[in-house]
């Protein structure tokens, strides 16, 4: 019985800790005949929410949304982002999946010319891939800020529902 308490304290302490796993994948965007591929950072373990989020904290406000055609969530866009406080900018584009049983958050990182930084040809791939990977799994959950202008532009009638739930 003994070891049984502790593989179950072991079991909770461990599912406290980020489970986020790292996929690197292509992403096909279609938009009505249109298809443009690009390479994509998944974040598996969390909600399809993520990459929003820790965008919208670091950054504030998306510069724009859209949709794919074979998606749910929108995708959001953040233009002319000083990633390095160098001066070099970036387009960042953050997008979420979710199914029973599976879901991600991924971004996508493009510069000035639209030239994909995760392409395996990309010599900024590792290092932005770690920093995402940083802003992730330092995602504070407490922080609650994003989500009232997210719903609100979204789903103005899931947001009325949150608003009226308190």
């Amino acid at each position: 019985m003994k070891y049984f308490y502790l593989s179950f304290l072991l079991f909770i302490l461990l599912s406290c800790f980020s489970t986020h796993k790292i996929v690197f994948e292509k992403f096909n965007f279609i938009h009505k005949s249109d298809t443009t591929s690009y390479n994509e950072i998944r974040f598996t373990g969390g909600s399809p929410l993520d990459t929003h989020k820790v965008m919208y904290d670091k950054f504030g406000k998306w510069s724009k949304k859209t949709y794919s055609n074979n998606i749910k969530h929108p995708i959001l866009i953040w233009e002319n982002i000083d990633l390095f406080s160098n001066g070099k900018k970036y387009t960042i584009i953050t997008n979420g999946y979710e199914a029973f049983k599976y879901s991600y958050s991924s971004i996508i990182i493009l510069d000035k010319n639209e030239t994909d930084l995760l392409s395996e040809s990309s010599s900024e791939k590792k290092v932005l891939a770690n920093l995402f990977s940083r802003l992730i799994n330092k995602n504070n959950l407490k922080k609650r800020d994003f989500y009232e202008p997210y719903w609100k532009e979204v789903d103005p009638e899931k947001y009325k529902r949150i608003k009226k739930r308190g």
